[in-house]
């Protein structure tokens, strides 16, 4: 499988849960990586120190990108199903 390899973060798309825990106290996190999260007095520096965080934890990894089409995995499952017949 050739998959394409983006050195660079910026290319990376995630999404940020910002929640209000209390005056002037911010909690942020990356839905998709499990420990990103922080606790700041803002929105605004929150979100900041969350992106620190998560260009650090993402330095020195290859981002490949892989499209799953849905046809090949229904004609895959398809397949599965007639072995599953053919065996009982």
């Amino acid at each position: 499988m050739n998959l394409p390899i983006s050195r660079d973060v910026t290319d990376l798309n995630l999404h940020i849960l910002l929640k209000s825990i209390g005056p002037e106290q911010f909690v942020a996190s990356v839905a998709e990586l499990a420990g990103c999260q922080v606790t700041a007095p803002t929105k605004e520096a929150a979100i900041a120190q969350l992106q620190k965080i998560v260009r650090a934890h993402l330095a020195g990894t290859e981002i490949l990108s892989c499209l799953i089409v849905q046809d090949e995995v229904v004609v895959e499952q398809e397949n599965l199903l007639d072995r599953v017949y053919w065996d009982v």
